[in-house]
């Protein structure tokens, strides 16, 4: 494996795709259950999930925030940008799958029980996930970018970070 260099416009372009690829395919599985709703709701069987599905959302959403802040606090003392800048991407990676698990639990719920709750709270979650869209701006604020760093982050042809390839 050789490394490349990445682009900020590439690695931007890289983490937006990630974003909307776990949004668009949770969408999707929303809109392939209430296509395929028949209306037959369960009796008494999303008892149990009405519990567990909110109680993971609120972990998966507090997990990610509590994720978020203690990630980046390291990742701020940091010298090296690629470094930075990789650790950013698998924070908000893992940030991201926290608040899609609880979404996808919830939709699965909505399946077996035929609950608009959970639908509901699928809903919710992918708000969430919509709000948390990254960006440069974004990046540059949670990092604390100083001048230079953040003149890279906004050039769309500096090298920014590396990534792993395959000959």
């Amino acid at each position: 494996m050789q490394t490349k260099g990445q682009t900020s416009k590439e690695y931007f372009k890289a983490l937006s795709i990630i974003h909307a690829v776990l949004l668009v395919g949770q969408l999707l599985f929303m809109g392939a259950l209430l296509l395929s709703n028949d209306n037959q709701e369960t009796e008494n069987s999303g008892n149990l999930f009405l519990f567990i599905a909110p109680a993971l959302a609120l972990g998966g959403v507090l997990g990610g925030i509590f994720l978020e802040r203690t990630r980046i606090n390291s990742i701020k003392k940091k010298k090296d940008l690629k470094e930075k800048v990789s650790s950013y991407q698998t924070t908000l990676i893992m940030k991201f799958a926290l608040l899609e698990g609880p979404s996808l639990f919830a939709l699965v719920c909505y399946s077996l029980t035929v609950d608009y709750t959970f639908l509901t709270l699928s809903g919710l979650l992918i708000l969430i996930l919509l709000a948390n869209r990254p960006s440069r701006d974004k990046m540059i604020k949670d990092l604390e970018l100083n001048r230079e760093e953040r003149s890279l982050i906004e050039n769309p042809q500096a090298i920014i970070a590396e990534i792993k390839v395959s000959k």
